[in-house]
């Protein structure tokens, strides 16, 4: 359907829709969505007879002439009734009610229930990239000024948002996945443009509901299909090329690798890979050896023939596997059926992520050990062991002022993650 890129320049060449819409209507249906991001599958239960299945895409264009779209209309209600396990879809907007109605003005908007049939809305309410970023800033000034061992430090962290901001991302990914498993109906998910706070929700509820995804192969695939096909634009939110866009840098995929972190730190058995992968992911943007994270979309990694300059951050996963496997990891640790990781997502305690201070915490209702005390067994490090129960932000920005700046210091950050993946036991 986008083989040459001609329906949605920052989409894979290889969409997932109903067979039996027309290229007609799934064409309009295009144009009613910004930079033609049309509702799109991404993931469906397996093992689920027509079960319910995660659609992504942004947000539609009714502006303050309230205009619809009968093509997009149709596309979702073929989306609803090829479940079978409910006859409700859900629409889960990302945005805070206020913003996404304040978009109206700008011609864009969201779904007016009105025309959608057995559809509910639902506002999740996670803020904007601008938000996000002033966060990461006062983040990044306690943590850069010598605050780390002041008796307030605790309070300054706190007040930074960043916490705040993390639950609401994995709160949202928990109600996502409450609508997949305890409904059985199908989720349509989106924010403004689709490709920040879009894929930080889709990628958390698929790795809490499938085990594939919880494996090294499968979170290399999940990136590959939510962050990079789907397009999310690398290159301006971690300011890859100078003049860098102030206004467009933000740390979505920042705060994602945190969220990961906060499920694997409450369930420590049930994640092929470790924290230092995590780690390798958070630097691998900025660091001009690797390719896959340059650019915006796919389309541009291609124009730009990226692949032909760079390297590949999987291939070093892959061929250094041992490295950035965690030593504690069970297959199925939280039940026997292939889709059990719903397990995973029920005992997810997304209200207070894990802070340094919170090392001894349990999840509310996983029999396992305080994941500090077992995380400990897999530590590759005395550098590693200092982050123990840090989020990953905290660790970045720890390595950044241990290694010096992130531009100019590459030869010791890159010895920087060679010394903390090499001494692993083998």
């Amino acid at each position: 359907q986008n083989q040459k890129y001609q329906i949605c320049a920052t989409y894979p060449t290889v969409l997932c829709i109903p067979s039996s819409i027309s290229d007609e209507e799934f064409l309009n249906a295009a144009k009613f969505r910004t930079k033609g991001r049309v509702p799109v599958l991404t993931w469906r239960l397996q093992n689920v007879e027509s079960g319910p299945c995660i659609c992504r895409s942004s947000q539609p264009t009714p502006g303050l002439t309230k205009a619809r779209s009968a093509a997009d209309e149709i596309l979702v209600d073929m989306i609803r009734r090829a479940t079978k396990t409910s006859d409700t879809i859900y629409f889960l907007d990302a945005r805070p009610k206020v913003n996404a109605q304040a978009n109206t003005l700008a011609g864009a908007g969201f779904e007016n229930m009105t025309f959608y049939k057995n559809c509910k809305l639902k506002f999740l309410g996670i803020e904007n990239i601008h938000v996000m970023r002033s966060s990461q800033h006062k983040l990044q000034e306690i943590c850069s000024a010598g605050h780390m061992g002041s008796r307030n430090f605790h309070g300054q962290l706190e007040n930074t948002g960043w916490f705040l901001h993390l639950s609401s991302i994995l709160l949202g990914a928990v109600r996502l996945c409450d609508y997949i498993d305890v409904h059985g109906a199908s989720v349509l998910i989106h924010c403004s443009d689709g490709w920040d706070r879009t894929p930080q929700l889709s990628a958390l509820a698929q790795i809490m509901l499938d085990p594939y995804y919880r494996t090294l192969e499968g979170f290399e695939t999940l990136i590959s299909k939510e962050w990079l096909s789907f397009g999310h634009k690398f290159a301006d939110r971690t300011g890859q090329f100078a003049p860098v866009k102030k206004q467009e840098v933000s740390p979505v995929w920042l705060q994602f690798l945190d969220c990961v972190y906060q499920v694997m730190e409450q369930h420590p058995t049930a994640f092929e890979y470790s924290t230092d992968l995590l780690l390798l992911l958070a630097e691998a943007p900025l660091n001009p050896v690797f390719g896959t994270f340059q650019g915006n979309s796919d389309k541009e990694r291609s124009d730009q023939d990226v692949f032909g300059r760079t390297q590949c951050v999987w291939d070093l996963v892959r061929r250094e596997r041992r490295k950035f496997r965690c030593l504690l990891y069970r297959p199925h640790a939280d039940g026997e059926a292939d889709h059990d990781g719903c397990a995973v997502a029920a005992r997810v305690e997304a209200a207070r992520p894990a802070s340094d201070s919170q090392l001894s915490r349990r999840s509310r209702s996983s029999p396992t050990p305080p994941a500090s005390a077992v995380l400990r067994h897999e530590s590759s490090g005395a550098l590693h062991r200092l982050f123990i129960g840090a989020s990953v932000a905290d660790m970045v920005l720890w390595r950044e002022q241990w290694c010096g700046d992130i531009h100019g210091g590459k030869a010791r950050l890159n010895a920087a993650i060679r010394s903390c993946t090499a001494v692993l036991p083998p």
